[in-house]
């Protein structure tokens, strides 16, 4: 169980950092240089919201992490698999949290 946990923990990770860095390569698209300055601003403090939000999702992440690590490590605690199974959850709900900020970062900059 600990090691499908890390698994997971790692690939919600990378997802997250695959999210960001989509979300910020809207800077360098034809649209983005042909809007007007105030437009660009708006569109940069958008993209700005949705990674403050995406860096807490994944420090949530690094969180879970180093308690899995830390099991790894010490001692057999005595709710092993109520952690592990916690750290699970904590994983699915902060993927569902990243796709849903993705989908209204998108939903903002089309309007």
């Amino acid at each position: 169980m600990k090691i499908i946990n890390l698994l997971l923990l790692i690939a919600v990770f990378i997802f997250g950092v695959i999210q960001m860095r989509k979300s910020s390569s809207i800077i360098k698209t034809d649209w983005f240089k042909s809007l007007s300055y105030n437009e660009k601003l708006e569109t940069t403090s958008k993209i700005k919201s949705n990674w403050k939000t995406s860096i807490i999702l994944l420090a949530i992440i690094v969180c879970a992490m180093l308690i899995l690590i830390s099991s790894f490590i010490g001692k057999t605690h005595y709710y092993e698999n109520t952690i592990n199974i916690l750290i699970l959850i904590v994983g699915v709900i902060v993927t569902i949290f990243l796709v849903i900020n993705n989908q209204k970062l998108e939903k903002n900059i089309k309007n």
